[in-house]
């Protein structure tokens, strides 16, 4: 159940097999969190990934855009314009509800999040 006038935005599927969760929000903040760290709730009104200013989201200005599931073979690769970034996983692995990282300049309008081989 949620409260009056919440809703739910952004349902991003994952895969099974994946071990890793990339997360990337408007103001090109990101965190990658191991899925075993997301428990399974029964009930209730989710679970907080990455930690997001209550002003930022009261004024609109960042949301969580992109995210992605990974394996441990797979790399993420952001998209930016024309530009795209790898993320290493020992610069962006954080625990779940953390704020995140935030992208080198030119990188922080993210278009897509993609995982590759």
């Amino acid at each position: 159940s949620l409260p009056e006038g919440a809703s739910i935005h952004n349902i991003f599927p994952l895969k099974v097999e994946d071990k890793y969760l990339v997360i990337a929000t408007q103001q090109g903040r990101v965190l990658i969190i191991e899925l075993s760290d997301v428990p399974q709730l029964a009930k209730g009104k989710g679970n907080k990934l990455i930690q997001i200013q209550k002003q930022d989201l009261i004024e609109q200005t960042d949301q969580v855009l992109h995210a992605v599931s990974l394996s441990e073979t797979k790399n993420c690769v952001l998209l930016s314009g024309k530009r795209k970034i790898t993320l290493s996983l020992s610069e962006h692995l954080g625990k779940r509800g953390k704020r995140g990282v935030l992208l080198p300049r030119g990188f922080r309008k993210i278009d897509a999040c993609q995982a590759q081989d």
